[in-house]
């Protein structure tokens, strides 16, 4: 299997797709990350989503007590 040497994360079906479908594959894998990447409620929302799911992932949570900090 050839390895990827983009940043994409191909589809399992990749190596079955046509050129056609390729290239819809690719045109709306790049109108998501253009959204992702602007100041809508979209991309906000997205990238507020990202940071947490990171958060979680790195098991970076605190522990919630009564005192308060000094």
């Amino acid at each position: 299997m050839p390895t990827n040497n983009t940043d994409y994360d191909f589809p399992e079906t990749w190596g079955l797709m046509s050129d056609e479908e390729k290239h819809h594959w690719f045109v709306r894998e790049r109108v998501f990350r253009q959204a992702c990447r602007q100041d809508t409620t979209f991309g906000r929302r997205y990238r507020k989503a990202q940071q947490e799911q990171e958060r979680l992932d790195t098991d970076q949570y605190r522990v919630d007590d009564d005192e308060p900090l000094k």
